[in-house]
């Protein structure tokens, strides 16, 4: 029997922290911290309410959940986002087509 060697699969991104989450993820999850502890601390002492700091905090922290979860088609949301958005700037017009075409 033979033996083939099958490469590897290198579409998906070696995960590096814990093996849950690749750099990218990791990124966007540190900004949602930093968001989160800021408000939280800018609320708390603001306003002393220690309740409103957590819940302001906890939604500060979930603002970049979805770019750290989500994929679509196989693309992290950021990436997807920034593909549909660079798709809908395209004017469709061809650049060597002539718009007076009289025979």
């Amino acid at each position: 029997m033979r033996m083939y060697q099958v490469p590897p699969d290198t579409r998906e991104k070696e995960k590096v922290i814990g093996g849950l989450f690749d750099w990218n993820q990791f990124f966007w999850f540190l900004a949602g911290a930093g968001i989160g502890i800021g408000l939280f601390f800018i609320v708390i002492t603001v306003t002393g309410l220690p309740i409103l700091a957590g819940i302001l905090g906890l939604i500060g922290i979930s603002t970049t959940l979805p770019f750290v979860f989500v994929k679509k088609k196989d693309l992290t949301l950021y990436q997807y986002l920034t593909f549909k958005r660079k798709l809908k700037k395209q004017t469709g017009h061809l650049i060597n087509r002539r718009k007076d075409v009289t025979e």
